[in-house]
């Protein structure tokens, strides 16, 4: 939101990438878009509500990077991508993003290596599988009763 204006709380030598994983439209929201939100307020309750969501999503990710294991890591942002892009299949969901180790590395706030392990080990439980078209997410996941070893 906004990244050309400065934050004090970020140093200037620091920068923002975006990679999109699938096909992507963005859109700029500029004072014409303020401008229309006197005629459409409906336009403005939108922009607010995915403010809204974005906020959520950031402090999730807080929550995610404040997991000790990199398989609680990769285990929390699975379970939330099954969320929000799975499709339920015969004992699991499949999720359809392409993402390699790196991505996943980039996602949970981890190196390649250690997502490579944590993947590793997550597949010997029959949790999270690789899958031609993505990977395969076992349901218990979406539970709230992770065994005790994988919850932060």
């Amino acid at each position: 939101m906004r990244p050309w204006e400065g934050n004090d709380l970020v140093p200037p030598s620091a920068t923002a990438v975006w990679h999109a994983f699938e096909s992507t439209r963005l859109a700029l929201l500029d004072h014409r878009v303020a401008q229309l939100g006197r005629t459409h307020p409906a336009l403005i309750e939108a922009i607010v509500a995915r403010c809204v969501r974005r906020s959520q999503m950031l402090s999730f990710q807080q929550i995610v990077a404040s997991c000790p294991r990199a398989e609680q890591r990769v285990l929390l942002t699975f379970g939330a991508l099954a969320r929000r892009w799975g499709r339920v299949r015969a004992g699991h969901v499949h999720v359809p993003l392409r993402l390699t180790h790196q991505n996943l590395a980039d996602l949970v706030a981890a190196r390649r290596p250690s997502v490579s392990s944590a993947l590793g080990v997550l597949a010997s439980q029959g949790l999270v599988t690789r899958t031609p078209g993505g990977w395969a997410i076992a349901t218990s996941v979406l539970d709230d009763d992770l065994p005790p070893n994988l919850a932060c």
